[in-house]
């Protein structure tokens, strides 16, 4: 697999590194020399680190796949005289670093990931943790797992901007609006048109090889015979022919492993954290992407699926991206998740959804009214669906190594809530003791907070932000007015306000 966006940048890194020690070998896999290749190299590093600068990552704050893009990124502080290549490298691993800051707590990079894993998730150790530890948070603690990025960039005496690591350790609450990647039709207007063949490595990136605007492009791509792209990108431009010529609509964007314009909104405490990608592809195929979450500490984390499978490692699976994409909104404290299967193209065991609610992890725990409550330090989280029959999963010990029980012995408490039904709406509030007063306080209040309708228009009156209206049509209110979930800039929060398309933050 060459064209995922971080394995792109990790092939050019490597090409430009070989190039650069071996510049006067002849490389047998081109008879070109090394200095070809660096020089080949150094122009897709370039336009690569521009990419990232003015549309961020179509796998956003991925706790798995940033480690992977500083591991390409970092060798290059040290192995280049190329002043550009490495003032740019430096300035792209600022922006993950910037990225970590705003959205993690207590060491926990809680956030919406374009891409992950169920070990990246639950374990609390996911594969950007060491060097959140090291280079934000300073806390060289024993036991960090081990991380090659991190190696690297301490031998390049790479240091985090001191204002990034301000703002990594400030308890102070704050909402962080950004948006990442783009929409294929809105890449002429920002100079990068998908059908224009130089820009190809932008739009594989996203997994966007299908789209109607790239998929001729894609077909130019020489490919071994028979590669899975090109195959499946002939099998869309087939559908969009024999659509168009019986009049029929056809989605535009059809891969599911498509990742465009995501708005990603982050709500931060020092208590608490909520972090959710805004109405993201509403009821389409899904593949890695980790919608929502609810942060309390590092493995106190409740999020929900639709899961893809019952087992762990498939993309979707379990516990790890959705079989069908909900349609969620997040606001303040509060998460409305929707989910409107269709039953027609999904198996019979995924007529229900899931919530992952790991009481063992938790200090207290509580269920009143169809509420499921949790506190963790001094900070709550309540969850409940609208509807369906609602029961505890026995928890399988299968799962104990994702969630960072890799030698535990003997049962553990439940952590999946699983309720019925192919339609439905899943509320989660949380809260603090500072804002809440104690947990029973907290628990009285919510308890008597019952949402109303269905996944189509539904009613839900926080007791601490007011009213909250929405559906699968219909936008999100509170209290009357009209919420923007759409269009954000690069970067809207208390440190920075950035435009999309722009290559300075300050």
């Amino acid at each position: 697999c060459y064209f995922t966006e971080n394995h792109q940048m990790l092939f050019h890194s490597n090409e430009y590194m070989a190039g650069n020690l071996y510049n006067n070998e002849i490389f047998t896999n081109n008879k070109k020399d090394g200095r070809w290749h660096r020089e080949h190299a150094r122009e897709y590093i370039l336009r690569w680190l521009d990419w990232r600068m003015r549309f961020g990552f179509s796998e956003w704050l991925s706790s798995t796949y940033y480690h992977e893009d500083l591991l390409a990124l970092s060798p290059l502080l040290g192995l280049t005289e190329d002043l550009e290549i490495r003032d740019k490298a430096k300035a792209v691993i600022n922006l993950i670093f910037y990225d970590m800051a705003l959205n993690s707590l207590k060491g926990a990079f809680g956030a919406s990931h374009g891409r992950t894993y169920c070990r990246d998730i639950a374990s609390g150790k996911d594969g950007t943790y060491a060097l959140r530890k090291l280079f934000l948070l300073e806390e060289e603690e024993e036991g960090l797992p081990s991380s090659s990025a991190a190696v690297i960039l301490s031998v390049n005496d790479y240091e985090v901007p001191c204002v990034i690591r301000s703002i990594a350790n400030d308890n102070s609450s704050y909402e962080n609006r950004q948006c990442m990647s783009l929409d294929p039709e809105e890449g002429k207007h920002f100079g990068v048109d998908p059908k224009k063949f130089e820009n190809i490595n932008l739009y594989w990136g996203m997994g966007a090889f299908s789209h109607r605007l790239v998929i001729d492009n894609t077909l130019k791509v020489k490919a071994n015979p028979g590669y899975y792209v090109i195959e499946r990108a002939r099998a869309f431009k087939e559908n969009f022919i024999l659509c168009d010529s019986a009049g029929v609509h056809t989605d535009d964007d059809p891969d599911y492993t498509s990742k465009t314009k995501v708005n990603i909104y982050t709500y931060k405490t020092k208590d608490y954290m909520i972090s959710c990608a805004q109405d993201y592809k509403k009821g389409r195929f899904g593949f890695q992407q980790h919608i929502w979450q609810a942060t309390l500490s590092d493995k106190a984390i409740i999020y929900t699926t639709h899961p893809g499978t019952r087992e762990y490692n498939g993309r979707p699976n379990c516990w790890a991206g959705n079989r069908i994409l909900p349609k969620a909104f997040a606001y303040k404290n509060a998460v409305i998740c929707m989910y409107n299967i269709p039953v027609s193209i999904v198996p019979d065991f995924t007529f229900s959804t899931h919530a992952y609610f790991p009481q063992e992890f938790m200090d207290e725990t509580d269920e009143i009214n169809g509420w499921f409550l949790g506190r963790k330090d001094n900070g709550y989280v309540a969850i409940r669906p609208l509807s369906g029959y609602v029961s505890w999963i026995p928890a399988d010990p299968e799962y104990y190594p994702y969630m960072g029980l890799k030698d535990h012995k003997g049962e553990i408490k439940p952590y999946e809530i699983n309720a019925t039904g192919r339609s439905n709406v899943w509320i989660c509030e949380t809260g603090s003791l500072t804002q809440d007063g104690d947990f029973n306080e907290f628990t009285e209040k919510i308890s008597k907070s019952m949402p109303e309708g269905d996944v189509f228009e539904v009613k839900y009156v926080s007791p601490k932000i007011g009213e909250i209206r929405t559906g699968w049509n219909l936008p999100l209110t509170v209290n009357g007015i009209e919420i923007e979930t759409d269009d954000y800039p690069r970067y809207d929060n208390p440190y920075s306000r950035m435009e999309r398309g722009k290559r300075d933050i300050e």
